[in-house]
């Protein structure tokens, strides 16, 4: 939907180099924000049907620096969690600790696991120079 104003008119979403949309999640019997789950480390945050061991092969392929996975309806609930986040319930979203979208898949692929090693080696990167300019 677009905005009158797009520097003024926030509207949440979770393209790459954006912030992390706040979504109220239900995870261990407790309500919290999508946001109390960023901060610590990279976390993948996938839809309904996505099959965490696959992605958790994949991403220990990557190599380098740990990764929280969650699934959306086996490690919290929330409905309209992958309308806001722009995912099918086989999509997932790559999360950095400071909160910002790494890497967003609509739906994984059969080659997800190159996919999520280019994306995590960018990201690190990225990160990488930015620590370096600084």
């Amino acid at each position: 939907m677009p905005v009158d104003h797009p520097i003024n008119d926030y509207k949440p979403s979770a393209r790459p180099g954006s912030r992390a949309p706040h979504l109220w999640i239900e995870r261990h019997g407790r309500k919290i924000s999508t946001l109390d789950l960023f901060g610590m480390q990279f976390v993948l945050l996938t839809g309904k049907d996505c099959s965490p061991p696959e992605l958790e092969k994949s991403a220990s392929a990557a190599g380098a620096c740990p990764i929280v996975f969650l699934q959306n309806g086996r490690d919290f609930a929330a409905d309209g969690f992958e309308e806001l986040y722009g995912i099918s319930s086989a999509g997932a979203v790559l999360v950095r600790p400071d909160g910002y979208v790494g890497a967003r898949w609509t739906e994984l692929s059969p080659n997800f696991t190159e996919q999520f090693q280019s994306a995590f080696a960018s990201i690190l990167r990225n990160t990488l120079s930015e620590k370096m300019m600084a």
